[in-house]
């Protein structure tokens, strides 16, 4: 009996357990089989976020194609920099041993004068005053003889020139000085250049056929900073006069030649055989003429 029930409870608990796995089977097989429904869900969310892993992944690409890309540019914006570094050096160091960029002041007339003026305590005192005349009329007419000066890879671009300036001066007193006041044993006649290395001549001013032969340095820094100048003989009979003069310049430089028009009336013409000019400074021509054989060009001042 004992053996009996022993077996049949063992076979009860087998069945139990076999039964209940089943039922476990059963409902786990109905788990996680979806419905239509579910399936069309799941279908769609893997497309997006296929979609989407696509998207990205050709971001990715694009932005490393993009940064390799730009590396050779780097590449040839410091190649740039360096070349035009490198070019300005070149220009500055044949520059230094030719000349550099030439700035041509017609002439202009300085006489010191004495006036009384009242210092910080309210005393009078003495002192010495600049009185610069500039010319009533200027002509300018000139000639510039380019050439290029290669340098490894880099060209300089250099340039003589002849430079014919005449005109006249009309010297009149200011209403608030008196003839007794100027210091007439101290005139200059003065002329601005700014490279003393490009004056390839000796540049002697006519002045009323008179030739005075000028030196480096100026009086006054009133004009100019750089130029030449030397005592000119004149006295106060020649003021109210016109008093003629003309000037004859061999000037080289490099790259840029500018001219300053200080007189009442002023023309410049120029002409060269260099076919690629740029006109600077604050007036264009007034007429020009540019071709394959140079150019030519005029202003006129008032």
């Amino acid at each position: 009996l004992q053996q009996y029930y022993y077996q049949t409870a063992v076979c009860n608990i087998n069945d139990s357990w076999q039964a209940d796995n089943q039922t476990q089977i059963n409902m786990y097989m109905e788990t996680v089989h979806p419905t239509p429904s579910q399936e069309a869900w799941s279908h769609q969310t893997r497309s997006q976020n296929n979609g989407g892993n696509k998207i990205l992944i050709k971001a990715v690409i694009t932005g490393a194609l993009i940064l390799i890309m730009m590396i050779p540019t780097f590449y040839v914006q410091s190649l740039v920099s360096e070349r035009e570094k490198r070019q300005k050096e070149v220009v500055a160091e044949v520059s230094s041993k030719w000349s550099s960029q030439q700035t041509f002041t017609s002439p202009y007339i300085y006489v010191p004068y004495q006036a009384k003026e009242k210092n910080d305590t309210g005393k009078i005192i003495t002192v010495t005053r600049d009185l610069v005349f500039l010319p009533e009329n200027l002509n300018v007419e000139g000639n510039i003889v380019p050439e290029e000066r290669p340098r490894s890879i880099y060209k300089v671009l250099l340039y003589k020139s002849e430079l014919n300036a005449s005109g006249n001066f009309q010297l009149k007193l200011p209403k608030d000085i008196n003839a007794s006041q100027l210091n007439m044993a101290d005139a200059k006649i003065c002329v601005g250049i700014t490279d003393f290395k490009g004056v390839e001549e000796r540049l002697i001013v006519k002045l009323n056929d008179k030739d005075y032969e000028l030196a480096s340095g100026l009086p006054t820094n009133e004009i100019d900073s750089n130029g030449l100048s030397t005592n000119l003989d004149i006295s106060i009979q020649d003021f109210e006069k016109p008093i003629s003069f003309s000037v004859k310049a061999k000037l080289k430089g490099s790259e840029q030649l500018k001219f300053v028009p200080l007189s009442a009336n002023s023309s410049f013409a120029l002409r060269s055989s260099w076919s690629n000019p740029s006109f600077d400074g604050n007036t264009l021509p007034s007429s020009r003429a540019v071709n394959e054989k140079g150019f030519q060009a005029t202003w006129a001042f008032s």
